[in-house]
């Protein structure tokens, strides 16, 4: 394994370790300390094994990575531009067009489409690997300790609610509100000597993730080939500690382009997560795909590829506990500094249809990086009604 996985690996393993001790798990620190107390006699009078600030920083820094799902577009609908001399609404687009992807169309003035989907989330990978049964051995320096992850149980359902509206056939506006329902279980394993410790914890509930709210304006079409800017707010109105968002107030300016060619539609976008909390926590975020018509204006199949990379590597540093150990053993590293690169990339196939004011869509995503906490996949469904 390179030496930039094995980092980012022993971030994410001690991600885990501070879960254990986090919201609604204080009857297992209680019955942590005691069995630290019973099983090492060196430990007496110890304080409950807590990661603090390291492991408050480590939650920070893979949120990025479990909370960021995928949204749909601003338009994932159809388009409309209004003709004044006929009083009516023309599609303005041949192809049906992406789901994930923005794309460079809006919906028309005094359009109204509303909608919701559907994804789950089961992280079952890190760094390419099962999270189940993985272990990280000594460090360079260190003491001999070892961290075993012996179960792994972290599921997301997520149903965004959203909502866009034509302010003119130029500009658009779009708000998304998720709800997620995360359930997390974790049992942990720290070891050094001849010295087991065991610590285990769990959280769940249901709640609103981060707010979206979002606006796209066309500067100008020609031949189907068509741009556009926008930009993105997301309120930290998801509570980071159990993982429905990121805890930051993020702004991501974006511009998009499309052209359409008979049965085929080409999008791309691109924009930059400027975090106001935290700046080493910004983002680039990059996508592109295709849309093809099979059925001309009622079904077309969906490729596309969603990716996201921190600007700056970050260098997580924080204090851990010092856990004193039998006679001739040394304690396990009480300082840690660890970089961080999290390079998170996606493949969107699916297949989206039409029936009158009904746009619905199915789309299976595969990882193509292996960075962070990962899914084997994610499906996601979603219908919407454009009035």
């Amino acid at each position: 394994m390179k030496r930039g996985n094995i980092s980012r690996s022993f971030v994410a393993v001690l991600l885990v370790v501070e879960m254990a001790f986090g919201a609604e798990a204080q009857n297992v620190i209680g019955q942590s300390h005691r069995s630290f107390n019973t099983r090492s006699q060196e430990s007496r009078g110890a304080a409950p094994p807590v990661f603090g600030d390291f492991g408050t920083a480590i939650t920070q820094q893979l949120s990025s990575n479990v909370t960021d799902f995928p949204a749909v577009s601003t338009t994932p609908g159809l388009t409309f531009n209004y003709d004044p001399s006929t009083q009516l609404f023309e599609r303005s687009s041949t192809s049906l067009g992406p789901v994930f992807v923005e794309r460079a169309q809006t919906i028309g003035k005094g359009k109204l489409e509303f909608g919701a989907s559907y994804l789950f989330i089961d992280f079952t990978q890190l760094n390419g690997k099962s999270v189940n049964g993985f272990s990280l051995g000594p460090r360079t320096g260190g003491s001999g300790g070892s961290i075993t992850i012996e179960k792994f149980d972290l599921r997301q359902h997520i149903i965004p609610v959203f909502a866009t509206y034509g302010i003119t056939d130029r500009w658009d506006v779009n708000l998304l509100v998720p709800i997620v329902d995360s359930t997390f279980r974790t049992r942990v394993k720290v070891g050094f000597g001849n010295s087991q410790f065991a610590f285990a914890g769990e959280t769940s509930g249901v709640g609103v993730g981060d707010i979206f709210l979002r606006t796209k304006y066309r500067l100008f079409g020609f031949n189907q080939f068509n741009v556009a800017v926008g930009s993105t707010l997301r309120f930290p109105s998801g509570n980071e500690k159990k993982l429905r968002g990121k805890g930051d107030f993020i702004f991501e300016p974006f511009i998009a382009a499309s052209q359409e060619y008979d049965r085929f539609h080409f999008h791309l976008a691109t924009g930059i997560d400027v975090n106001f909390d935290n700046s080493n926590r910004s983002r680039a975020r990059y996508s592109g795909g295709v849309a093809v018509d099979i059925v001309r204006q009622y079904l077309a199949l969906t490729l596309d590829l969603l990716g996201s990379s921190n600007i700056k590597t970050e260098r997580v540093v924080g204090s851990a506990p010092s856990f004193g150990g039998p006679p001739g053993v040394s304690s396990l590293p009480t300082r840690f500094v660890s970089p961080l690169n999290t390079n998170i990339i996606d493949l969107g196939v699916g297949l989206k249809g039409n029936i009158g004011p009904f746009t619905g869509f199915f789309t299976a995503f595969l990882p193509i990086t292996d960075d962070g906490l990962r899914a084997d996949w994610i499906p996601a469904f979603g219908i919407q009604m454009g009035f």
